[in-house]
């Protein structure tokens, strides 16, 4: 009964583990003028057992664009006790420095469910989101108007790096929403 909740609160972790992984990769070398393209894979250990893998890519298919694809997957043991597997997504356009999201899907698998959400922007900074199942925790977001003008967190990724490539620190607030949790990232320099 008790491992149901620690799962969730497991993954809930090991998603913020991977958003800040995948701030710690991005570096203004990788993101240069040149280039619209940057790759990085990352193992996860657990002592000497590679436990984890994850891919993220960032693309552009012009300078006013973004595409961030990122996908994991628990391995050997750890995956045989508790399986996960996730693929996210998220596309968007450019305004200066800030990431206009327009579609962000997450699909997210364990052993007991799964889970995909997408998200839809539209100007004005609404948000149109399907979920299957939808969270609880979503909706009560959207009921309390906590999700209008947010971002994805992919996005926050793409404009993080956007701002690295400028030149610029990484001071400030970004409100971002997955589909079932809304939280402030604030970043200091």
């Amino acid at each position: 009964m008790l491992i149901v909740p620690l799962m969730t609160d497991s993954l809930r972790r090991f998603g913020a583990l991977v958003f800040a992984v995948a701030l710690v990769g991005f570096s203004p070398r990788d993101l240069s003028a040149r280039a619209l393209h940057a790759r990085y894979s990352y193992a996860g250990f657990l002592q000497d057992a590679q436990v984890l893998t994850l891919q993220l890519d960032m693309a552009a298919a012009d300078r006013a664009s973004y595409q961030v694809n990122m996908g994991g997957d628990l391995m050997g043991m750890l995956a045989s006790m508790y399986p996960f597997h996730m693929q996210l997504t998220s596309q968007g356009r450019v305004n200066g420095q800030t990431s206009l999201p327009s579609h962000y899907r997450s699909d997210i698998s364990t052993a007991d469910e799964r889970r995909i959400v997408t998200l839809t922007y539209s100007a004005g900074g609404n948000i149109q989101m399907v979920g299957q199942p939808a969270t609880q925790e979503g909706q009560e977001a959207f009921a309390r108007g906590l999700v209008r003008g947010t971002m994805d967190p992919l996005s926050a990724v793409a404009m993080i790096a956007r701002q690295i490539k400028g030149g610029r620190d990484c001071g400030g607030r970004m409100q971002v929403f997955d589909g079932a949790r809304r939280f402030d990232l604030t970043l200091t320099p």
